[in-house]
């Protein structure tokens, strides 16, 4: 699913940076969705195949660490330059106290940013303050690299996974939690006294994280009872065209990929090109804002649309080979002596 991966994540910097002609897109708010599906369905595999018991659960969330942390810290201090790692610094010291508090934390670990589109300071206090709904809102100011937010409801995705994604029962559970939701929020939000940014609370992305559970799940349910199976799979897509908001072709696009997940991985786990395409996406979705900070300040060239471009895929492909890939080398060699020490006849499994 590498190719697919990485279109999503160029949907998602050509809405921010500008469109080139002759490269198509799908909505930003789409490819979000969408990543969190594939997500979804990654997450419940390796922790149905790789990190099996609760035993691997420190393992589990060290290589999601590993895996976001070292390029988010490369997309924030490639600020320094320009000035934009001191300002927001600044700007953060002069919060109320705990949306300081929010905002170094989150600003370091990422997880706590989707906090700050909730909330505005005003004369010194915190007011209720939906980022995008409110022309007066600052919370989003204090966050370095904004796309980070999305992370941030990702990594609550990982914590909780380990104790849903092992179970059926406990999937289907976690997922109509979302269900719920999203079908009330599309039917009753508009009853509430003040609007509400309802997508970017967990429990609507919660959904789409469960999408990606049932992805994995209902292949086996499907080879075990075949009339259980298409019905599991017919409520899959009613649940879809009753939650979503999007238009008729893009909610049906969620039904296809939750069909098409475990196909396409099991035809395409063993391509290297396939990874080096996913293995792009990560970089490309959390580097091209701060890229294009880097771009305008350097003032080298002409800031575009394909200079903003090439220098993302630039940025993206150092990112993967000077950091990633030496970080998942080490992490592959201490898996491996790990799973020595506990399995000595696993080695070669690992």
């Amino acid at each position: 699913m590498g190719p697919l991966r990485l279109f999503l994540a160029l949907s998602v910097m050509f809405s921010h940076i500008g469109s080139i002609a002759w490269i198509p897109t799908v909505p930003a708010g789409f490819a979000v969705y969408s990543f969190f599906i594939m997500s979804g369905f990654y997450i419940t595999l390796g922790l149905n195949e790789r990190y099996k018991s609760a035993n691997d659960n420190f393992e589990f969330y060290l290589g999601r660490a590993l895996r976001l942390w070292p390029a988010y810290l490369f997309s924030i201090l490639i600020l320094i330059p320009a000035g934009m790692f001191e300002y927001t610094f600044n700007l953060i010291m002069q919060m109320p106290f705990f949306m300081k508090v929010v905002a170094l934390f989150s600003n370091t670990f990422m997880l706590g940013s989707d906090l700050l589109l909730h909330m505005s300071a005003v004369d010194g206090h915190i007011k209720f303050s939906e980022y995008g709904i409110d022309p007066a809102h600052n919370g989003a100011s204090t966050i370095l690299n904004i796309p980070v937010w999305t992370l941030s409801i990702e990594i609550m995705f990982y914590l909780v996974a380990p104790f849903i994604v092992r179970s059926l029962k406990r999937s289907v559970i976690y997922f109509s939690i979302g269900v719920v939701y999203l079908f009330l929020t599309k039917n009753f939000s508009s009853a509430l006294p003040f609007p509400v940014r309802t997508d970017l609370y967990f429990p609507g992305p919660s959904f789409y994280f469960g999408l990606g559970v049932m992805a994995y799940w209902l292949p086996k349910v499907l080879s075990k009872n075949l009339a259980v199976g298409v019905a599991s799979y017919a409520a899959i897509l009613a649940t879809i065209l009753a939650c979503s908001i999007l238009p008729l072709g893009l909610t049906l696009s969620f039904f296809a990929l939750t069909v098409l997940c475990r196909p396409i991985f099991d035809k395409t786990r063993n391509s290297r090109l396939d990874q080096w395409f996913g293995d792009l996406s990560y970089p490309i979705y959390i580097t091209h804002i701060p890229i294009t900070i880097i771009v305008r300040w350097l003032g080298w060239f002409e800031a575009t649309p394909m200079s903003y471009f090439v220098s993302i895929i630039v940025g993206s492909i150092f990112v993967v080979h000077v950091i990633e890939k030496p970080i998942e080398k080490y992490r592959a060699i201490w898996r491996r002596k790990r799973l020595a020490a506990k399995h000595p006849s696993a080695i070669e499994t690992a």
